[in-house]
């Protein structure tokens, strides 16, 4: 590479950085630990999580019908993702915010 010259894997890079933005993401899934693995790596790259439900609570009731809490929906979002730890034919309770 000639001097001075840029190395095109790190330009890409610098690029792709650029255009990506940080998003709010609802995380739901079939388990807490499904959900909190995918929340930690989302955290881990500046997003923000909202979760419908607290890791080890019931998923009912949710974090808008418990006092001192707030719903995704009123906060917003960009994206849901779903952690599935097995596959299921419908969604499941952990997953209602989904729908």
């Amino acid at each position: 590479m000639a001097a001075g010259a840029a190395d095109p894997a790190r330009v890409s890079t610098t690029r792709h950085r650029r255009a990506s933005r940080l998003l709010t993401v609802l995380v739901v899934g079939t388990d807490d630990w499904a959900t909190d693995q995918s929340a930690q790596v989302l955290e881990a790259n500046g997003h923000r999580v909202l979760v419908c439900h607290e890791t080890g609570e019931p998923t009912f009731p949710c974090n808008a019908l418990i006092e001192g809490r707030t719903c995704p929906l009123d906060v917003g979002f960009e994206v849901v993702l779903t952690a599935r730890a097995r596959p299921s034919a419908a969604p499941t309770q952990g997953e209602m915010g989904v729908i």
